[in-house]
């Protein structure tokens, strides 16, 4: 029984791994890379009493020239400097909906596939 416990959480974290990776690469298939800039953070309490915090961001819609703001929905625990360069992902059609352009955006989908195939691995050996 414990090892079907271990294998239904392992296909979970693969399954929301899936999910993840072809939510961001959906997105990004339609998106404009521009350069943005850190203009302030906003935050949120964390589990430990520290702070969390989330860049907000400013960038120019290639195509319009229109200034757009947006606030990033990751956080971290370590601020990025304000007047930073940042490299922004954004649907032309929305804008609004941008979101920084980071190697994590691919790495944790596949960080939560991993742990969940091994949890499947792991489970499945005493079958």
């Amino acid at each position: 029984m414990d090892n079907l416990l271990i294998m239904g959480a392992g296909l979970l974290f693969f399954a929301i791994g899936v999910y993840l990776l072809v939510k961001w690469v959906r997105f990004k298939s339609g998106a404009v890379k521009a350069k943005g800039i850190v203009i302030g953070h906003w935050g949120k309490p964390g589990k430990d009493g520290d702070y969390l915090y989330a860049p907000v961001v400013q960038f120019y819609d290639l195509s319009t020239g229109q200034l757009w703001t947006f606030k990033t929905p990751n956080y971290s625990s370590l601020k990025r400097r304000v007047g930073r360069s940042i490299a922004v992902v954004y649907r032309p059609e929305d804008p609004q909906q941008a979101n920084i352009d980071t190697i994590g955006q691919i790495l944790i989908p596949l960080l939560v596939m991993f742990m969940g195939s091994l949890a499947l691995l792991l489970g499945s050996r005493h079958f």
